[in-house]
């Protein structure tokens, strides 16, 4: 009897060790987290020439899987984005759903942890492309993928700030009409996408 104690003290000991190590090492302390962002993007290559937009404003949501250092996330994330050229307004909607590896860096500090990251997105560049006549609606699909890093500051037990970063090279191919499908015949060209977000990270359930 004496001995199922000790080895039942044993067992609890080394499960509590493990879940502290892995809460230490991880983002969140929890294994679910959902995380929201807001997001400034940065638009540059001949993918975005046609419409003469750069910086964007948006924000992305993410849910997230937390095991340890290693931890996978997926949301969706959208950016509006406008210019004037030439007397004529240029709005485009950059819309997509993303896929998100993350691995923590171990440091001292158990408060800040750096992390690296992987990026994958499908993404949707939804415009209207204008003309002295009127206006063409347009859409275009490219994938992009790419790397970033960021670091996550607990405020809490359940709360944690994270600023990150990421850049991605995506490629769309023709604009397509968004009210027939059909081809418009307008490249819509290649380019690279810098994100630049702020947010908070929420773990879901206990510790």
């Amino acid at each position: 009897m004496m001995v199922r104690f000790i080895g039942s003290r044993r067992l609890i000991a080394t499960l509590g060790v493990l879940a502290l190590a892995r809460s230490a090492a991880a983002q969140s302390r929890q294994l679910f987290s959902v995380q929201g962002a807001a997001m400034l993007t940065s638009l540059q290559g001949d993918a975005f020439d046609l419409l003469r937009i750069g910086t964007g404003f948006g924000g992305e949501v993410q849910l997230r899987l937390n095991p340890g250092p290693f931890s996978l996330g997926a949301g969706v994330q959208m950016t509006r984005h406008s210019s004037t050229s030439q007397g004529l307004t240029n709005n485009a909607v950059l819309s997509g759903l993303f896929f998100e590896p993350r691995y923590a860096i171990a440091v001292s500090s158990r408060i800040v942890r750096p992390y690296v990251a992987g990026r994958v997105a499908l993404m949707s560049q939804r415009t209207d492309l204008g003309d002295i006549g009127g206006t063409l609606p347009v859409k275009a699909n490219a994938l992009a993928y790419g790397v970033g890093g960021g670091f996550v500051a607990r405020i809490n037990g359940h709360v944690g700030f994270d600023l990150g970063a990421a850049l991605t090279s995506l490629n769309f191919g023709d604009f397509k009409y968004r009210d027939t499908g059909a081809t418009s015949g307008i490249d819509a060209g290649s380019g690279t996408m810098f994100v630049l977000k702020a947010g908070f990270n929420l773990g879901l359930g206990k510790d």
